[in-house]
């Protein structure tokens, strides 16, 4: 059998070679046969480098990217524009507000609502209006009722209801005057306060607040000083009756003051200072105050010169409550009181005293003396008034001279009624008080505690009274007398008293001793020892101290009215005297 031809042998022809030989087939392209080649020109069409512009409103072209993305952001089934003019007008329209109708002129068109509407400056009526970015407001602001948050407006007179300034002077409402009262604890509600910067103080401790301080001191009052510091420079300030002082409790008055005239460079006074005064005994000034804060005389460049933080003379009713006084030196005091009666000291803390070589043993904290140009020459007139009914009492007296003292008294009496009270005296150089000048009947030392000062130191003063006791120093050869400040007994009693050595501890009794007392009067006329004690003599009369070697100790009693004391022992010798009903 013949096979089927294939391009290598001769063979019997197949179905599919007949159909190929009998399908019509191309015999050649664009006239070319053979392997043919063809361009675009042979086929008519544009050259691969050719370009097409895009298309527009005259000429077809090709779609651009920018159109695409338009034709993309129709809206589908949205409707052809059908509005042909705007206010009659075709093509590039420029509107103003009188082709709007009802929009008005630029004068009377209608403000906007809602944020940026219409800008300020576009209508007369908000020009210059307040920007919510800040501004200045000048005409008046209506609210519709008191504010219930920290960042609400207020109206006035909440605010006057509600608000006591810390910068200006005012007048307080019957409701602001009971809240004072009870902040402060005064007693009474002030009308006015005064305020030092609305004198045109700094309180800055650098700026001197002087001229500021002694013009509202002048106006008296009621003065508030906040918290700050004020520098006084250029002299005193000068203190008038019915003046209320009170401070906050972080306000500071410095004396720096530098006049050499050392009666000039005190801080307050209460007179003409170098001047008289137009009233003497207590009737040149009266109600004077000062309550919290601090008075410092630190200050001064030269603290070696008179520089009192208070001078006071000729004055009735003084206090000082719940302060510190600080750095007073050289030959001064912290608070002088002459000449003045009905004085309290309450709370008070006291410190930094500085001798700055004055003499020791005379520069006390509290000084109460009469008045005289020798120990006051701040103002007269010298009168000899003594001082009378001084109460100092939870005080606090640290690092000084003296706590309390006098340097003397007139030739008319001692200074009456001084008490210390529940005070407390650590670290003074010389004496914790100086007791000297004060009358021994009605003065009187109460648990107060005295520390850290000299032997001997506690007291100054042949007698004083501590704790209803008397405690006397007794030097060799001298004699005291102390009141025989017992009640009266009925006829035929006794009044009692115990001695007791105190140069030494524990104490040691000398003895017991009374004095018989003629009914209605306090006159003795006998002193007998009970037990006898080894070394003690009693007699009568009154005693002046007796040069001796014998080693004795007297007691007598005199129609005087006082118990003398007279030591022939060889040293100083410290007793204790207590008197009894019989």
């Amino acid at each position: 059998m013949r096979q089927i031809a294939t391009r290598a042998r001769a063979g019997l022809m197949g179905p599919a070679h007949v159909k190929k030989l009998d399908d019509p087939h191309v015999t050649s392209i664009n006239g070319m046969t053979g392997a043919v080649s063809l361009t675009a020109s042979d086929v008519g069409a544009a050259a691969a480098s050719h370009t097409h512009a895009n298309a527009t409103t005259s000429a077809s072209g090709f779609m651009s990217a920018t159109d695409k993305s338009k034709l993309d952001g129709i809206e589908a089934g949205a409707q052809v524009n059908a509005v042909t003019s705007v206010a009659g007008r075709t093509g590039a329209v420029t509107l103003s507000a009188s082709d709007i109708s009802g929009l008005g002129n630029a004068a009377t068109r209608n403000v906007g609502t809602t944020s940026g509407t219409v800008a300020a400056g576009d209508d007369s009526r908000i020009t210059g209006a307040l920007q919510r970015s800040g501004g200045t407001m000048t005409g008046a602001l209506t609210l519709s009722g008191d504010p219930t948050s920290n960042l609400h407006a207020a109206t006035k007179g909440y605010v006057d209801d509600n608000f006591v300034s810390s910068s200006h002077a005012q007048t307080l409402t019957p409701t602001q005057q009971a809240q004072v009262r009870e902040n402060i604890g005064l007693e009474y509600a002030p009308r006015d306060i005064l305020n030092p910067y609305a004198f045109g103080a700094a309180g800055d401790g650098v700026t001197d607040d002087g001229p500021a301080l002694r013009a509202m001191f002048a106006q008296a009052g009621f003065i508030y000083i906040p918290k700050g510091v004020y520098r006084v420079m250029d002299g005193y300030i000068r203190l008038y009756s019915d003046t209320t002082v009170v401070m906050h409790p972080e306000a500071i008055i410095i004396n720096d003051i530098q006049d050499t005239a050392w009666q000039k460079a005190c801080l307050f006074v209460n007179g003409p200072q170098g001047g008289t005064a137009d009233n003497g005994g207590y009737d040149n000034t009266k109600n004077i105050h000062f309550q919290g804060g601090t008075i410092d005389g630190s200050g001064r460049a030269d603290r070696g010169l008179m520089s009192a933080l208070f001078s006071i003379a000729h004055h009735d009713n003084i206090s000082f409550r719940d302060m510190k006084i600080i750095n007073p030196a050289g030959n001064t005091h912290a608070i002088e009181l002459n000449s003045t009666r009905h004085g309290i000291v309450d709370n008070v803390v006291f410190d930094g005293f500085a001798l700055n070589g004055a003499t020791a043993g005379t520069r006390e904290y509290i000084n109460i003396d009469y008045s005289h140009a020798g120990g006051f020459p701040e103002f007269g007139p010298y009168d000899e008034t003594i001082c009378d009914d001084i109460l100092i009492r939870n005080c606090v007296f640290l690092n000084g001279d003296v706590a309390v003292g006098s340097h003397a008294s007139p030739p008319s009496g001692p200074h009456r009624n001084i008490r210390v009270e529940d005070c407390v005296i650590d670290g003074m150089i010389s004496y914790g008080i100086d007791i000297r000048f004060w009358d021994l009947v009605h003065s009187r030392v109460d648990r107060t505690i005295i520390r850290n000062v000299p032997d001997f130191g506690e007291f100054r003063g042949s007698a004083f009274k501590v704790d209803g006791r008397y405690y006397c120093y007794v030097p060799d050869d001298a004699a005291v007398a102390i009141p025989f400040n017992v009640p009266i007994p009925a006829a035929g009693q006794q009044g009692l008293f115990l001695i007791c050595g105190h140069s030494a501890q524990p104490q040691s009794p000398i003895g017991v001793y009374w004095a018989n007392c003629d009914p209605g009067f306090v006159r003795m006329d006998e002193v007998a020892a009970r037990p006898a004690s080894t070394g003690v003599d009693t007699t009568t009369g009154p005693l002046s101290g007796t040069s001796g070697t014998d080693g004795r100790f007297t007691i007598s009693a005199a129609d005087d009215g006082n118990i003398y004391l007279e030591n022939r022992r060889g040293g100083t010798l410290r007793v204790e005297v207590r008197f009894m009903n019989g």
